[in-house]
């Protein structure tokens, strides 16, 4: 059995947990959980795709962002994280961009 299976399964439970529990969120851990998903299948990409693995590992930090995101209406607290995801995101698919024009 591969390496990268022991780090895809725990990847896969991390965001079965997140979807099972994302009606409660935002709760302690809840970030760690939804970046956990994304940030492990970038270590099962790092060693073939290192490309992949630095959008997996974007997305996880705009992810990260976007939970930092205060709930409740007509606050101006969370601007700054929802900018800060929204690059992370843009940086990632620019890199996805640029792995599909390569091939």
């Amino acid at each position: 059995m591969p390496a990268s299976v022991f780090i895809f399964l725990p990847s896969v439970v991390a965001a079965g947990m997140f979807l099972l529990t994302r009606h409660r969120a935002p709760y302690p851990g809840s970030a760690v959980i939804k970046v956990q998903a994304c940030g492990l299948l970038a270590a099962v990409a790092l060693p073939t795709q290192p490309l992949l693995a630095l959008a997996q590992v974007l997305s996880a930090l705009g992810d990260w962002f976007l939970v930092l995101l205060p709930k409740g209406h007509g606050e101006r607290r969370g601007d700054r994280h929802f900018l800060q995801g929204l690059i992370a995101f843009l940086c990632a698919c620019l890199v996805y961009i640029f792995i599909f024009a390569l091939a």
